[in-house]
């Protein structure tokens, strides 16, 4: 099985398939991004943030919620990668090592990686 016949099986297996189901997430894990991550988002909202393996948006809803207003994401899954559009943010297809070596340096204010690391 190859890591995006995983995503597929992943994104069936949560029942994460429209928007509707990705603010449903956001809002189940709201509570975890507000004590885990907040304390190290910039306090300008307007500062740029990035999502690396974002999956399918959730966590950059719930940046949009918080009236952050730069928020990008990347993933290598293009089924992610287009419920992750409908959120309204900037989101890529790409390998995110690729993605990284293309940003300027230090463009980000932060860079988030909730779900990354156990695909490398």
């Amino acid at each position: 099985m190859s890591h995006f016949d995983y995503y597929r099986y992943q994104a069936e297996a949560r029942g994460v398939r429209s928007l509707d189901d990705v603010r449903q997430c956001a809002s189940e894990k709201a509570h975890l991004y507000e004590q885990l991550v907040r304390a190290w988002l910039p306090a300008d909202a307007r500062q740029p943030i990035a999502e690396l393996a974002c999956g399918h948006g959730s966590f950059l809803h719930w940046l949009k919620a918080k009236n952050f207003s730069n928020v990008t994401g990347v993933d290598s899954s293009a089924e992610q990668v287009a419920l992750a559009k409908q959120v309204g943010a900037g989101v890529e297809q790409d390998d995110v090592n690729r993605w990284l070596a293309r940003q300027p340096k230090n463009h980000f204010a932060a860079l988030v990686a909730i779900d990354l690391v156990e695909h490398l």
